[in-house]
């Protein structure tokens, strides 16, 4: 789209597609497009989550905290590899976690969201409940009306997100990148609701830090760099584990 005029200019084709489009399709629904590759996605997050809880439940170290960080680079290779499991397990959990678990409420959300209203007694703060009463062959602004209008109503607003009715009686929303939001009229401009993140109900709140605990945004290019590790930490966990379980697999049947 023209980002001056909101005019639609094209469409990018299937065919023009790159390597990480397919990765987030991959990462989002395994690729099965209206087969379930979310649920999928979702439930596995879930059992993640649960694999991480139970696994530092059982992290043999709590009493030994220094001998737990430890790697023994020159052990035999099943101390080693339990040792790269173990660390790796307990340095990355809470990380893990937090991926995982925002990934299956974004999956859930029609569940996961009025859960989280549920618990922190609050309510949404945001436009859904804004309604808009268009009139009879009413065209849209355009969008350069509608980004000096949302300026002009909260002074240095740095536009992040632009959310484009979904219907005719929807409102025009523009986010900021430090947490505001302007809901306009989509036909006069209007301003119908501003909402900073002071005003956010606490439901809100949590669900908009959802974003940077998945992205590791939070601590910015520091947390960056960390979650690059954190996406292998799943990885080494399943490969180290796999070896534990194939050692203890063998001992058995030897003792057998």
């Amino acid at each position: 789209m023209n980002p001056y005029t909101g005019k639609a200019m094209g469409d990018r084709s299937l065919s023009e597609s790159r390597l990480t489009d397919y990765l987030l399709d991959l990462h989002k629904s395994l690729m099965l497009y209206g087969l379930g590759g979310a649920t999928i996605v979702g439930i596995a997050s879930l059992l993640l989550v649960i694999l991480l809880l139970t696994g530092v439940i059982q992290w043999p170290d709590w009493r030994k905290l220094a001998i737990g960080f430890k790697i023994k680079w020159n052990a035999l290779p099943k101390r080693l590899n339990f040792d790269l499991h173990k660390v790796a397990g307990i340095t990355m959990a809470i990380f893990m976690s937090f991926a995982a678990f925002t990934g299956f409420c974004w999956v859930f959300e029609q569940w996961t969201y009025p859960a989280i209203y549920a618990l922190t007694f609050s309510s949404p703060s945001s436009s859904e409940n804004i309604i808009v009463k268009p009139q009879p062959s009413q065209a849209f602004a355009p969008l350069s009306v509608l980004l000096k209008q949302a300026q002009q109503t909260v002074p240095g607003l740095q536009v992040s997100i632009v959310w484009y009715p979904e219907a005719k009686t929807s409102p025009f929303t523009i986010e900021s990148k430090t947490g505001e939001s302007v809901s306009l009229d989509p036909y006069t401009a209007q301003v119908l609701k501003v909402v900073t993140p002071k005003l956010k109900s606490l439901s809100d709140r949590v669900i908009d830090s959802f974003g940077n605990l998945h992205f590791g945004t939070f601590w910015g290019l520091t947390s960056q760099i960390l979650y690059v590790f954190v996406g292998l930490a799943p990885l080494i966990l399943f490969l180290t584990g796999l070896m534990i379980w194939r050692y203890r697999y063998k001992e058995k049947n030897r003792q057998q």
